[in-house]
């Protein structure tokens, strides 16, 4: 059979509840921790902080329940992405041609001996390796997009917790003594 369908005009009290995207109002945003994230915003005109007057803090970034298995991957990505390993052992063919070997050893019939094609096999004193590390090898992988905003995200929400976040006003140093910075 054939079925009709009917394309039906929404309006506003047709609005479907469970979309959050519709009724989302960042007035009424509650917090995981219930209330508000706030910090000084300081100078740094002077070593003694000055503080200047009160910043209210994005609440999807400073306030969240923090993963620490996030921010682990977060750490190890960091250190081993732009690795790379430099070991590398020689492997048959390659020991042949910088150290020798390529001649057979002895005869393949007639002497009572195991045949053998060359003296750096792996068998061998001396020999190539066969599984050996083999070298430039990268250590390059990406970690997706939201798993790096989430461990940045819980990371601050962590160092703002330990009150480890100082706001300034503006970047301006009054001076080019590095003293300057390390009183403050």
């Amino acid at each position: 059979g054939v079925r009709f369908y009917s394309a039906a005009v929404s309006t506003a009290q047709d609005k479907n509840p469970f979309n959050y995207v519709d009724f989302f109002d960042v007035s009424k945003h509650q917090t995981q921790y219930g209330f508000e994230q706030e910090a000084w915003v300081e100078s740094l005109s002077s070593p003694e902080a000055q503080r200047l007057r009160i910043k209210k803090l994005n609440q999807d970034i400073f306030a969240v329940c923090p993963r620490l298995d996030i921010i682990h991957q977060n750490v190890v990505w960091q250190r081993t992405y732009n690795k790379l390993n430099y070991n590398h052992v020689k492997n048959v063919g390659e020991m042949i041609h910088w150290h020798g070997g390529g001649a057979k050893p002895w005869p393949q019939k007639g002497q009572g001996r195991a045949r053998h094609g060359s003296t750096r096999s792996p068998q061998w004193v001396q020999g190539g390796k066969v599984f050996g590390p083999r070298a430039p090898k990268s250590h390059f992988y990406m970690l997706p997009l939201f798993m790096r905003v989430y461990g940045l995200s819980h990371t601050l929400t962590i160092k703002y917790m330990q009150d480890d976040i100082h706001i300034v006003d503006n970047l301006d140093i009054p001076t080019d003594d590095p003293q300057f910075l390390l009183d403050m």
